[in-house]
C-alpha cells in the first residue's frame, strides 16, 4: 500500500466530502426526504450519493483494495490430480 501525496490529498478530499454530508444531513432530511419526490430531488440525491460512493470506491482502489479483492476472488485449482484419473 503506497501512501503518497496524491493519495493523501484524496483521503483529505473524501474526509471533507463526508464531513460536509454529515453536517448538512439535517437540512437534507428536512428539505428532500420529508417532501414528495420530484425530478429535482432525484437529481440532488444522485449527485450527492453517487459522488460519495465513487470517491470511496476510488479511495479503496488507490489504497490497494484491488489487490486484496483479486486475491480473494481468484482461487487457483488444486495441484493434485483427481483420484478418478489415477
Amino acid at each position: 500500500m503506497s501512501f503518497d501525496k496524491e493519495t493523501s490529498c484524496y483521503v483529505a478530499a473524501v474526509g471533507v466530502l463526508v464531513y460536509e454530508t454529515c453536517i448538512t444531513l439535517d437540512r437534507e432530511v428536512r428539505h428532500i426526504w420529508r417532501r414528495r419526490p420530484s425530478a429535482a430531488s432525484w437529481i440532488y440525491l444522485l449527485n450527492r450519493y453517487l459522488v460519495i460512493s465513487l470517491y470511496l470506491v476510488n479511495l479503496a482502489l488507490s489504497l490497494g483494495a484491488s489487490d486484496a479483492v483479486a486475491a480473494v476472488s481468484y482461487s487457483a485449482p488444486p495441484k493434485s490430480s483427481p483420484s478418478c484419473l489415477t
